[in-house]
């Protein structure tokens, strides 16, 4: 499972997400970064292998649930920012594309109105406005 954090200062908004995949295959290389073995069980195994941070211009993206529908949402962002849409008005309309695709929540942080924000998507589709004071997290650390 995926964890993913993040916060803001009145400077700048920041986002943090682990790399750790569960494949059905064997790990690529025994151990983390940190030293640590990587698990491996007899169906699974689970190994740093994946960058879980998308980043555009004045937008950066992280999320946990399917990696696919995760893949999906993100290629949809890009289509919508390429067509020329705001960063915010980008996010609303590919989640509003994915009905129908696994469930998955997110972080976006953005540049809006010449200010750092954050906004929280959550499985339902909703994307709501963090405040400064509060940092949010998704997924699960274990």
């Amino acid at each position: 499972m995926t964890y993913c954090v993040g916060w803001q200062t009145d400077s700048a908004a920041f986002l943090v997400a682990d790399a750790a995949v569960t494949k059905s295959e064997p790990p690529r290389q025994t151990h983390s970064t940190f030293g640590e073995l990587h698990p491996r069980e007899r169906d699974y195994s689970v190994e740093e292998a994946a960058l879980k941070i998308y980043r555009w211009s004045n937008l950066a993206l992280t999320c946990a649930g399917s990696a696919t529908a995760i893949h999906l949402f993100a290629r949809a962002v890009e289509l919508q920012l390429q067509s020329g849409k705001g960063e915010l008005e980008s996010i609303i309309a590919a989640r509003r594309q994915l009905t129908g695709v696994e469930q998955f929540e997110g972080i976006a942080a953005l540049v809006w109105n010449g200010l750092p924000q954050l906004f929280r998507l959550d499985e339902s589709g909703i994307c709501a406005s963090v405040k400064r004071e509060h940092a949010v997290h998704i997924g699960s650390p274990a």
